[in-house]
């Protein structure tokens, strides 16, 4: 049976002060943990990569370097990864920047923003309620040009839905492809099988968490979910981030 495994990436940086887009191309000191733990499932699971394909950000790279260490120490193949600009992460991240920086005009938002003020772990659940209800939004395409940004989410989801659709095309029956990228595509590559339609596509994304698995598999021409957001055996809890 021919599958895609989609990983998210670990746990990356997030700004305590400035952007909330700030540093969040670098993996945290936990992110690493994650990575390691997630690198360990694979392995003792005898899962065996035929292809490994990543997005372009850094925060995809490092994860993958690192599960390709602990291959390697194994004894494991591990193919020359290649690197797919369309499964890269939307553009959510700005759109909540340009909605937030509109705030004024709009007494919802204009309240996350002030809530966005805050430091530590008050900042980071004002973060997940922004984005739920500006996500969303963007979804339904209520937003404006000007905050929707060069890319919708609907663009977005038919990019990402064209590169899985390649590499099963390229694939051989039988084959495992691994691919490294973000919870959006992940999401997007669930929802596809799913059928889902672009809200509850979004909707996803709420609870997608770092260093998780989500299997696409496709016996017999036919493709199927055959997990989502599976995470590795972490040893604690406090391993289980989403952002």
């Amino acid at each position: 049976m021919s599958r895609i495994i989609l990983l998210r990436h670990a746990q990356a940086t997030f700004a305590d002060g400035g952007s909330i887009t700030d540093g969040y191309d670098q993996l945290s000191p936990l992110g690493y943990q994650q990575s390691a733990a997630l690198a360990e499932e694979l392995a003792e699971s005898g899962t065996v990569f035929d292809r490994i394909v990543m997005g372009p950000a850094k925060r995809h790279r490092q994860t993958a370097e690192i599960v390709e260490a602990l291959y390697e120490e194994a004894g494991l193949p591990w193919p020359e990864p290649q690197v797919i600009d369309a499964l890269d992460e939307h553009q959510g991240a700005f759109v909540m920047t340009r909605a937030l920086e509109q705030a004024d005009l709009d007494p919802e938002l204009a309240e996350l923003a002030m809530d966005l003020g805050a430091g530590g772990e008050e900042r980071m659940m004002a973060f997940f309620r922004a984005y739920r209800v500006i996500s969303e939004r963007w979804a339904k395409e209520e937003l404006s040009a000007e905050v929707s940004g060069e890319e919708s989410w609907q663009a977005f989801r038919r990019r990402v839905e064209g590169a899985l659709e390649r590499l099963i095309d390229e694939s051989q029956n039988g084959e495992t492809v691994g691919v490294f990228t973000s919870g959006g595509p992940a999401c997007v590559g669930a929802a596809w099988v799913l059928g889902l339609d672009d809200v509850k596509a979004m909707e996803l994304t709420w609870v997608m968490r770092n260093a998780s698995m989500t299997e696409l598999l496709y016996p017999f021409g036919r493709l199927v979910l055959g997990s989502f957001n599976a995470l590795p055996r972490f040893p604690s809890p406090d391993m289980v981030t989403y952002i």
